[in-house]
């Protein structure tokens, strides 16, 4: 069952050497639900660069162009993204706002949450095999052919993951059709 869930904002910026310069109150209750460790506690994110907690190149790089236009046009760029933890399906919406001297704060809100049956792929600590598989770092998509990503439930299914004996690594990339949502932007 989906519910609304508009009023959890978590706020962050970054200085215009994109390190972390400030997190909101709201900041650790979500990373504890997502499993986040000791590092990701406020006191432990000041003045580390953003780039040490994004997974991918293809993310970074893509946040990196996003971050750009944000300073050099001064206007907000709007990114929507599926924030999952292994038994729910978040839908947020990141704004990212130049704020002056080149720092942009990021606004994240939850737009939508849905409970589901837990989904062991997504959690940080079972062992896993040598194989690696492609996630959107979005929209959770996976990817099941060079060509083709599906969500990450009906790929479990496709690839026959219930029955591995090791769940494969996640590698974190961007799919097609959020790259160009996310270049739109620009």
């Amino acid at each position: 069952m989906a519910t609304r869930a508009g009023d959890q904002i978590i706020q962050y910026m970054i200085d215009a050497d994109d390190r972390i310069v400030y997190v909101s109150d709201g900041w650790w209750f979500f990373a504890e639900e997502n499993g986040a460790g000791p590092d990701c506690y406020p006191p432990q994110l000041m003045g580390r660069s953003l780039w040490n907690f994004i997974a991918g190149e293809e993310t970074r790089q893509l946040y990196r162009i996003l971050i750009a236009k944000t300073r050099s046009d001064k206007a907000t760029v709007q990114i929507p993204i599926r924030c999952d933890s292994p038994d729910l399906r978040r839908q947020i919406m990141i704004d990212l706002k130049s704020v002056g001297d080149g720092h942009i704060e990021f606004v994240c809100r939850t737009l939508q949450v849905e409970a589901r049956a837990p989904v062991d792929l997504l959690r940080s600590g079972p062992a896993r095999s040598d194989r690696f598989i492609h996630i959107c770092s979005f929209c959770k998509k996976i990817a099941v052919s060079a060509e083709e990503w599906i969500d990450t439930e009906r790929a479990i299914e496709r690839m026959a993951l219930f029955s591995a004996a090791m769940l494969p690594r996640l590698s974190h990339r961007v799919c097609p059709a959020c790259h160009n949502a996310a270049l739109a932007e620009r």
